[in-house]
């Protein structure tokens, strides 16, 4: 490793570690390979002995449920996505859409997100983003939300469109 005092011990021949391609890499991540799955790992979480994370970031599992009350503005069609997000700001696919219909100034109730990641263990996946349709655009275009830990299964979205698509 690149810091002139840290040694990594590899299991076999086919096995390769590199330095990340992001220049001034606040995380000072390497990358390992041909020992089974890519991982990776931190300078300080392999200083510290840390075990090495799969590289990649899973697909939520479940499709948030939607629902809608109150308000008296226009109704519109809104759907929702959220993704998982890792302690290094890494953004894996959005799940499946949620949808609802409801009033445009209403609270907007997103359900049922899911609360762990598959192989926990071996990420570090600590928040999930969520993303939302804004009415009136020609094409369908998600615009950020929020950002909320990973252990909440809810959010109430109550902010308008244009506050939004800012």
């Amino acid at each position: 490793v690149s810091d002139g005092y840290t040694w990594v011990g590899l299991s076999n021949r086919e096995e390769y570690i590199f330095r990340g391609p992001l220049l001034n890499d606040k995380y000072d991540r390497y990358y390992r390979f041909g020992n089974g799955r890519p991982t990776y790992n931190t300078l300080d979480r392999i200083r510290d002995g840390l075990p090495w994370l799969w590289l990649g970031i899973p697909q939520p599992t479940t499709a948030p449920t939607i629902s809608s009350a109150g308000g008296t503005g226009e109704v519109q069609t809104r759907f929702y996505v959220y993704t998982f997000v890792s302690a290094y700001g890494e953004e894996g696919p959005p799940s499946d859409p949620g949808t609802a219909d409801g009033a445009s100034d209403g609270a907007w109730q997103v359900d049922g997100m899911d609360t762990t990641v598959p192989d926990a263990g071996v990420r570090n996946i600590d928040r999930k983003r969520i993303y939302r349709t804004v009415s009136g655009f020609s094409e369908t275009e998600f615009f950020f939300v929020a950002e909320i830990p990973l252990t909440d299964a809810t959010y109430s979205d109550t902010d308008a469109d244009d506050v939004v698509v800012r």
